[in-house]
Order: C-alpha cells, then sequence, then structure tokens
C-alpha cells in the first residue's frame, strides 16, 4: 500500500456522508456487512470481485479498479466496535519474534523433564493440560477479539478475569481428579496444578505481547531440567522442584501483573471496562476451548499416557513430544509466511485461477517445510536417545514418528483456525481421537496412534486446499 493509500484509510476527517444519494455512499450502504467489519481494504476488494464487480463498472464510482474502489470504501465506512483510536492495521510478524515463540513452547518441555508420574496420577496430570490448554485457547480468542475492539485496557479486563477463573478451574479439576481416581501422590498433584496454572498463565501473557517476561519466567525451570538432563541431580533430591515451582508462580505473577487495570480506565462503563465475557464473545470462544483440549488429548493421551496407565515401562516418555514442541515456532514461521503469501496474491492475480494455483502452492511449501522441520528434529532426537540404552531408542523410535505425524496436524489445524473454521478442525481431531480411544485396545497403541493421526493429515490437509483456495478467506 502506498503512502498516499495509507493516509486517505486512516485520516480522521475523511468520512463522506453514507446516507445521500452518491453512488458510492449506496454502494456502501449495499455492502455494509463487509464494510464495517472488515480488517483490510482487501477483504473488501475480494467481495466487489466475486459479486462480479469490473474494471468497467469501477468507473461509475470514479476509480479504475476493485483495489482502488476498496480502499475508499474501506476508509469512508467506520468499523462497527471500534474507533479512530483502537483501529489498527495487522502488523507483519518477523523471523525473530516466531522463532522466540518457538523457544517459550520448547522450554516447558525442558523443565519438566526427568518428571515420573504413573499410575493414577498421569490421570490427574492429563485433566489439568486438558482444562488449562483449552481455556488458555478460549481466553486467546477472546483476548484478541477484545484488542481489536475496545483496545488493550478492556482486553486485560477481560483476560485478569479469566486467569483468576481458569486457576479457579484447574483446581477443581484436580480435585475431581483425584475424587474419580482414588489415593494420589502429593507429587502427581503438585505436577498436575503446575501445569494447569502455567498453561493458563503462559497464554494470558502471549496474547498481550509479553513474549520476553515469559522467557524470564521460564528460565529457572528450564535450568533446572538442564542440570537433572546432565544427570547431575535427580529429581528425587531435596530441593529439585524448587526451579520449577519458581516458573510457575513467576508466570502466574507476570500474567496478574500485566492483567492489571486500573478502576475508572476507558472501556464504555463507570467502573472500568468490562471484565466479563459478553454472551457473543462465549460463543465465539467455545470452539476454540473444544479445540484446545482436543490438542492437549492428541498430546497426552497418546501411546505415551496409554502405556503408563496400563503399566508398560516407557523410558522415553518425556522426550517423544520433543518432535512436536520443537518445531513449534518454525510452524508459525510457516503460518505467518502462509498469510503474507495469500496477501501478495490477492494484489497481483487478477484471474481467480491465478489466485487459486498461488494459494495452493503456496500451502505445499508450507505443509513440505513443516513435515522437513518435523522430521530433522525426530531424527536429532532419536540419534540424541540412541546414546542411552538400547531399549529406551528401540521403544522411543515409533512413538517419535507418531509426534511427528501429529505435530504436522496440529500446523493444518492452525491453518484451518487461522482460517475462521474452527469447528472442521475441532470435527477433526474429535472423530480421529474417538477411532483412536476404540482401536488402541485391539491394536498396539504406536500402531493405531501413527495410523489414526495419517488418516486425520489426509484428511486435514484436504480441507485445507479447499479452504485456502478461496480469495474470500484470510488467514
Amino acid at each position: 500500500m502506498t503512502a498516499e493509500t495509507q493516509e486517505a484509510v486512516h485520516r480522521p476527517d475523511f468520512r463522506p456522508d453514507r446516507r445521500s444519494s452518491d453512488p458510492l455512499a449506496r454502494l456502501s450502504r449495499q455492502l455494509n456487512a463487509v464494510c464495517t467489519t472488515a480488517t483490510d481494504p482487501l477483504e473488501i476488494s475480494a467481495v466487489l470481485e466475486a459479486s462480479g464487480m469490473t474494471d468497467a463498472a469501477c468507473r461509475q464510482y470514479g476509480h479504475d479498479d476493485v483495489f482502488s474502489l476498496a480502499q475508499q470504501l474501506f476508509a469512508m465506512v467506520p468499523r462497527r466496535g471500534a474507533t479512530r483510536r483502537t483501529q489498527t492495521r495487522r502488523r507483519r510478524e518477523r523471523r525473530q519474534e516466531s522463532l522466540l515463540r518457538g523457544v517459550l513452547y520448547a522450554l516447558p518441555g525442558l523443565v519438566v523433564v526427568g518428571l515420573s508420574t504413573t499410575g493414577r496420577g498421569i490421570a490427574v496430570v492429563l485433566a489439568a493440560m486438558v482444562v488449562g490448554w483449552g481455556w488458555a485457547g478460549a481466553l486467546a480468542h477472546v483476548g484478541h477479539m477484545r484488542i481489536g475492539w475496545h483496545g488493550r485496557d478492556s482486553a486485560r479486563a477481560l483476560l485478569r478475569t479469566g486467569l483468576l477463573v481458569g486457576i479457579g478451574l484447574v483446581l477443581a479439576t484436580v480435585a475431581a481428579a483425584i475424587a474419580l481416581t482414588g489415593a494420589v501422590g502429593g507429587a502427581d498433584i503438585g505436577i498436575g496444578v503446575a501445569v494447569g496454572v502455567y498453561l493458563v498463565a503462559a497464554g494470558t501473557l502471549l496474547v498481550l505481547g509479553a513474549d520476553r517476561l515469559l522467557l524470564l519466567a521460564l528460565a529457572p525451570g528450564a535450568v533446572g531440567g538442564f542440570v537433572i538432563a546432565t544427570g547431575a541431580q535427580s529429581w528425587s533430591s531435596p530441593g529439585s522442584a524448587v526451579l520449577p515451582l519458581v516458573t510457575v508462580l513467576a508466570t502466574a505473577g507476570f500474567a496478574l501483573a500485566m492483567t492489571k487495570v486500573s478502576v475508572g480506565a476507558p472501556g464504555g462503563e463507570r467502573s472500568g471496562p468490562r471484565r466479563w465475557p459478553t454472551r457473543q464473545e462465549v460463543r465465539l470462544a467455545a470452539p476454540h476451548l473444544a479445540y484446545g483440549a482436543l490438542c492437549a488429548l492428541a498430546v497426552g493421551l497418546g501411546p505415551v499416557t496409554l502405556g503408563r496407565l496400563t503399566g508398560e515401562p516407557l523410558d522415553a516418555a518425556w522426550y517423544v513430544t520433543l518432535p512436536l514442541v520443537l518445531s513449534m515456532g518454525p510452524i508459525e514461521l510457516q503460518l505467518s509466511r502462509l498469510r503474507d503469501t495469500s496477501e501478495r496474491l490477492l494484489w497481483r492475480t487478477r484471474l481467480p485461477e491465478e489466485f487459486v494455483r498461488g494459494a495452493l502452492r503456496a500451502l505445499s511449501r508450507a505443509v513440505g517445510a513443516t513435515l522437513a522441520v518435523v522430521s530433522a528434529v525426530a531424527v536429532v532426537c532419536w540419534v540424541v536417545l540412541l546414546l542411552g540404552p538400547s531399549r529406551t531408542a528401540v521403544m522411543s523410535a515409533p512413538l517419535l514418528v507418531c509426534y511427528a505425524v501429529l505435530a504436522t496436524c496440529l500446523f493444518l489445524g492452525l491453518v484451518l483456525v487461522a482460517t475462521g473454521r474452527v469447528v472442521a478442525a475441532v470435527t477433526g481431531f474429535s472423530a480421529a481421537l474417538a477411532v483412536y480411544l476404540a482401536a488402541a485396545p485391539v491394536l498396539s497403541a504406536v500402531v493405531a496412534y501413527a495410523a489414526v493421526f495419517a488418516v486425520l493429515f489426509v484428511v486435514l490437509l484436504v480441507v485445507a486446499c479447499r479452504t485456502v483456495r478461496s480469495p474470500l478467506v484470510h488467514i
């Protein structure tokens, strides 16, 4: 976009009367739904092209093409729920920021390295992880909506309420799991609470862009995990849980500090911004809560968890997820690149066929890059495990493959969520987990897990291809 266009888009006094009989005003009323909700002129131009608007038809409105006309409509129509102060344009993510997110996803794996939960304890940890991951996903969606529609003060107020409620839900879930499973060791209870609280608090910090604070909070636990991984100390030693506990408490403390809002801050209410979600926000967040919970189940209810529930010895239990967590940074980077490529295609292509070919090529490159990164990380992890006892390496190899496949499924799930097809992602993961739970008792748990998520990968790839080929869909 040129400097002149940006100036026109954000010019405060550029607000013609839309009630007039001017052709442009009438067109803005006809396209009121898209004009009042569009976050970019490209969304309006896509609708204009889809409705059959040609360059010749654009000239009656004083413009040479649909892109120039869309920019004028975007400038003259205020966004619903936004003000001049809160209207912002999406900033392109930089490579360093995406890779930093990858570090933030990977470090928790180092924090929990060496932890051992067996028998009934794994059910407590899994329940806390499902609640924490799902709640963090729903809170992130509503938080980003609040930032876009009402500003950061309103988002902080909502996130603070969500943070406190989420921590309460984690504690209640752990208590319920203990009541259902019976006697559970104190270490398992502590791990479950810590995992759930960390997920909720870390999700809050990521929404507010406090990545460096989260990195600071993770540092103590990562140092402790590294010491244990090198064999210098074990979790049974006195004081081993201090550094991970510091990480969890620091994450929760930073989240509470970042969500503090002074009474009377602008938000549309005398007492300050609205601290509870609206019905519409709850409705929109529900699928994201379900998707987060399903992702947690897919990660935790795999062959490792099933093996521990049945008492099978799996020494590499905490290491097989490394291909997934270490690849999350490159995965986010691929999603950002796919988003930028889609925007460039909207500008540069004139025919729908050209856009479709470009979008499919971009998606295939992103999927190929994700597969390459995850596979490379899985091979490295297997080689590292190969240096240990042979039984560990042999047993971990198929599990590493399973989680490599799952990581690629999660990338395609992110594509669907980013394009508004979260229900499709929820449906796919729900069906896959249901089939896995039915097949695992009959087949080998590892074989069932790999087969189910390989099929899910193909299904999600087909749905993603059908989604990104439409110029009306924005990632």
